[in-house]
């Protein structure tokens, strides 16, 4: 046989075989998307049941997800200081707690990644505020912006965010009355490093373990609105971590449930 007749059969075989392969991997494609839309409508319906809606079409695929580690770093700490009040020393008050003073104000660093501050003339904005406090691989982003209150005074709230999602209890908020700045929350503090990663729990099993704490403590929830992934930090003696979680937000407020075990952590 002509040797160019027999590489084009060779060919059109391999064709034909790459054909079935696609044909077969599309095949199960579109299997696994019909069992997980019809998880997701049947899950809707246990909802109901309960007296909870949900738009099945909001339920996100599974997610790879990752624990962090951080260990605390004062130098970051005398940094952000510096950056906030000029020139100025720590000054060690026992129990893992440094405060920084100058002419501008002050501000006191807590073990646990907990701060206040007073500021006097802060010649920046909050924006400027959310820049000084995000860090190598975090960011901050505006959850309730900067307005006034009844008392003619103005607050506004950030929330740090890693990797694309909310680490949901590090917060800074801003408040200003009578030309004095004041900062409060819990900053991400120190470089995360990676501690594990694996593939989450399925949406599905958050949401039934958000049902089993709405029923088992006696909740009232009407609707979930979105699910997506964040991250909460944990503070321990030896450091701190990050855990990822599934965000459930619903029309009663915003439950955890932890992307690696199903454990409901809490609700805001």
């Amino acid at each position: 046989m002509d040797i160019g007749k027999l590489k084009n059969i060779v060919i059109i075989l391999l064709v034909i075989v790459n054909l079935c392969f696609a044909g077969i991997l599309a095949a199960d494609i579109l299997q696994s998307r019909g069992i997980e839309a019809r998880e997701n409508s049947e899950l809707a319906e246990v909802l109901a049941s309960n007296g909870i809606f949900i738009d099945s079409e909001i339920i996100p695929k599974p997610e790879k997800v990752q624990s962090w580690t951080l260990t605390r770093n004062q130098a970051s700490e005398a940094e952000l200081a510096k950056a906030l009040l000029g020139e100025t020393n720590g000054i060690a008050q026992g129990g893992g707690i440094w405060l920084y003073q100058s002419p501008a104000g002050w501000i006191r660093f807590r073990s646990g990644g907990e701060f206040e501050a007073e500021l006097n003339g802060f010649s920046g904005t909050a924006e400027d505020i959310a820049g000084i406090f995000a860090q190598s691989g975090a960011s901050l982003i505006k959850t309730a912006p900067l307005g006034d209150t009844q008392d003619g005074s103005a607050a506004g709230e950030y929330v740090y965010t890693f990797g694309g999602a909310q680490v949901v209890n590090c917060k800074v908020t801003i408040s200003t009355s009578e030309n004095i700045l004041r900062l409060s929350g819990m900053r991400l503090y120190g470089q995360p490093q990676i501690h594990s990663g694996q593939t989450g729990i399925k949406p599905q099993t958050a949401i039934m373990s958000f049902l089993n704490r709405i029923k088992t403590s006696g909740g009232i929830c009407n609707r979930i609105d979105s699910l997506e992934i964040g991250y909460m930090l944990s503070v321990f003696p030896s450091g701190a971590s990050l855990e990822p979680v599934w965000c459930i937000r619903t029309d009663a407020g915003t439950y955890y449930v932890s992307a690696v075990d199903a454990r409901t952590l809490s609700s805001v």
